[in-house]
């Protein structure tokens, strides 16, 4: 395969040396590597420089709202990279750091011409790539809503920037990418990369780092080398791989003010703290304040094979980062057989088997750390001899760089022989041309309607259910008002038989449903009634029905008007009609 590395930096540093690894192991099962960036320091293979010079051509990059919302980014100029890239002619491109030192970015919108035909891996060394623009969130999520309220302040977010701006800018950018997949050394990245709007629709695969395990290896007579640099062999070296405060991230404040809490004076007696870099005038001052504190800044060291020494000659690494991905600091440690406590930041706790290859300790955890550090300075030289064997045999075993080219392979091999496949899965997700837009926008639709049909279903369901429980609330209520009127009507007619000594005499008017139920449900009624007046006579048994105009009787002692609801429009018709008084009302 022909592979382009794309990455906005490849100076030798433990981020792009990872690249250049990476490089070298595909060279050796033969394929052709081509790296693109604009800087000129290669470390080893081919070195294509696409950029002839710094282009810091603001109008073809984004967009002018871009421009006027990121003032302060530079970017390089697009169009000519990508006529150089499609000249060489990839079968499959890499990104790596599309963000560079000092905010200079490849811009995004490469990916885009470029993607439309050559798939696209982009191996994610820390979160730049989804979020808003800061490389680690700790534990802020806001990436997962548009970066729109940053909790960041300091060395993460800038001022001058709007992290919202670039992360609809990334989104919108995309979007328009056909054919892209993501591979990721550590779970933890993989997990973030995931949560992400941005992301969350892509094939990831995790695939660690590798290291040159002949470099990174125990160096031979280690007590030579103490001697070169003055430390006495009945010393304890506790390695740190930073020497700043200005790097936040990195932790080293934890550290310092971990050595500083009580009980430390005894912990650092006859031991030694070596910080890789440069001395920081901050460092210094404060661990001028803990007693019997030995320590020795390197400086800038020149090669791996140098560092491999320190790791060498360390006790133990201590790494209290605040924020990582696949630390190489950690696998490089591990590669050289010294165990490392590091805290348990990003990724940092994938590569730790508890005291077996080292401790975890929880992020700024000063007391957790410093607990490590004197259990593992009271363990006896076979212990401390038996976890060095097991930090080793564990690089041999998880960061062979032969391994890290064949996992690679198979996910490069695997798009690049099924490129239509990717292509339109990914068109399908992200709606690259107007058909498949149109299709997502048929496809929202129906699925809204086929929501809104299943919600109906269950509105009328629930309609239906509701219904039947009113007409059984109401029916079971006319039952009870039934029940309650006749009870009340026994009573009134009880209490009026009694006043006329059981004798009685009722007229009823009406011959309605009313009647009919009196007559069932009263006997008073039916056994004392002597005739009922009605102007549509229904046959009622043995009581006479007479019409309303009919010439009242002094045999009746009352008319009673048979209805609950006109029961008052009856009394009146009773009272113009017999001219009577004589009349009863059961409900008024």
């Amino acid at each position: 395969m022909r592979i382009l590395f794309l990455s906005s930096y490849t100076s030798p540093s433990a981020g792009p040396s990872a690249m250049w690894r990476l490089i070298k192991s595909l060279e050796q099962l033969g394929h052709e590597c081509v790296v693109c960036s604009y800087d000129c320091k290669p470390v080893n293979g081919n070195y294509l420089n696409l950029f002839k010079e710094y282009e810091f051509d603001r109008k073809d990059c984004f967009s002018k709202k871009f421009n006027e919302k990121l003032p302060n980014v530079i970017r390089l100029s697009s169009s000519s990279l990508v006529k150089s890239i499609k000249a060489f002619n990839p079968d499959i491109i890499n990104t790596h750091w599309l963000h560079g030192p000092e905010h200079i970015y490849i811009p995004l919108t490469i990916l885009k011409k470029l993607g439309k035909q050559i798939p696209i891996v982009w191996t994610l060394h820390d979160m730049w790539p989804f979020t808003g623009g800061c490389v680690y969130s700790y534990t802020c999520s806001g990436y997962i809503n548009e970066c729109s309220d940053c909790q960041l302040e300091g060395e993460q977010c800038k001022p001058n920037i709007n992290y919202n701006e670039l992360w609809k800018i990334k989104q919108s950018v995309y979007n328009q990418i056909s054919n892209l997949s993501l591979i990721s050394p550590s779970q933890w990245l993989a997990n973030r990369a995931i949560k992400s709007p941005l992301f969350q629709d892509l094939n990831i695969s995790v695939v660690s780092n590798s290291l040159d395990l002949d470099i990174f290896k125990p160096i031979d007579n280690p007590e030579k080398f103490k001697q070169k640099l003055g430390i006495p062999l009945s010393w304890q070296i506790i390695l740190c791989p930073s020497s700043s405060y200005s790097i936040y991230r990195k932790g080293l404040d934890v550290l310092i003010n971990s050595l500083k809490l009580q009980n430390s004076e005894q912990l650092l007696k006859d031991s030694l703290l070596i910080l890789i870099g440069p001395k920081d005038p901050r460092v210094c001052k404060d661990i001028r304040m803990i007693p019997s504190m030995n320590v020795m800044f390197t400086g800038q060291l020149k090669s791996e094979h140098e560092v491999a020494k320190y790791y060498s000659i360390a006790d133990i690494t201590v790494l209290p980062s605040r924020g990582d991905n696949q630390p190489s600091t950690i696998m490089e440690s591990l590669a050289c057989g010294t165990p490392v406590i590091t805290s348990s930041a990003g990724g940092c706790p994938e590569m730790i088997i508890e005291e077996v290859n080292g401790w975890t300790f929880e992020v700024e955890d000063i007391y957790m750390l410093h607990d490590h550090i004197k259990s593992y300075f009271s363990l006896n030289k076979l212990e401390k001899d038996t976890i060095s064997k097991q930090a080793r045999n564990y690089a041999l075993e998880h960061f062979q760089m032969e391994r890290q080219a064949i996992d690679y392979e198979k996910v490069f091999s695997n798009l690049v022989s099924n490129p239509r496949k990717n292509i339109i899965l990914k068109n399908i997700v992200h709606g690259n041309s107007d058909f498949i837009k149109t299709l997502n926008y048929k496809s929202q639709v129906i699925t809204k309607l086929h929501k809104v049909n299943d919600q109906l279903k269950h509105n009328l369901t629930s309609r239906d259910q509701i219904i039947k429980k009113q007409r059984e609330d109401k029916e079971n209520l006319k039952q009870n008002l039934k029940l309650l009127k006749a009870k009340n009507i026994e009573l009134k007619l009880q209490i009026l038989l009694k006043k006329y000594n059981y004798n009685l005499r009722i007229a009823l008017f009406g011959n309605g449903k009313h009647t009919q139920w009196l007559l069932s449900t009263q006997p008073i009624i039916q056994e004392n009634t002597s005739v009922i007046f009605d102007d549509a006579p229904k046959p009622t048994g043995k009581i006479p029905i007479l019409p309303p105009d009919s010439q009242f009787e002094e045999m009746f002692d009352f008319i009673i008007p048979s209805s609950d609801t006109i029961e008052e429009v009856l009394t009146e018709r009773i009272k113009n009609t017999f001219q009577t008084n004589k009349i009863f009302s059961l409900y008024a």
